[in-house]
């Protein structure tokens, strides 16, 4: 299901170019489009709140909070690693023309 403001298509109409890499929020846009597009992500994601769901029925609610804060400080880790990875792969394709010809042929719009 689209939110708004998400960008039309699919993974392959997602595009890193210099002003979104370097643009914090045009760039966790991006790599938040492109995990609820992939698949495997989404089905990933789907287990995570089914297990999440089954912790809140059998842990007790002193250490509920204690399991979310973790989780959360998890995902905030993930979330900063995926914007450096996207960076480093963006300036690793650049250094390579062949790989940069064929971004430019397929555009390089942002989302």
């Amino acid at each position: 299901m689209m939110e708004p403001g998400e960008p039309p298509g699919g993974l392959d109409e997602l595009r890193l170019n210099p002003g979104v890499v370097e643009d914090d929020e045009l760039l966790a846009a991006t790599v938040d489009a492109f995990i609820e597009k992939e698949a495997a992500a989404a089905e990933i994601q789907a287990e995570a709140g089914r297990l999440n769901g089954d912790l809140h029925d059998v842990v007790d609610g002193h250490f509920l909070p204690i399991w979310f804060r973790a989780e959360e400080l998890t995902t905030a880790r993930w979330s900063e690693l995926a914007l450096r990875l996207a960076r480093w792969a963006f300036a690793e394709g650049r250094r390579f023309p062949i790989c940069a010809e064929l971004d430019e042929s397929r555009g390089t719009t942002g989302p």
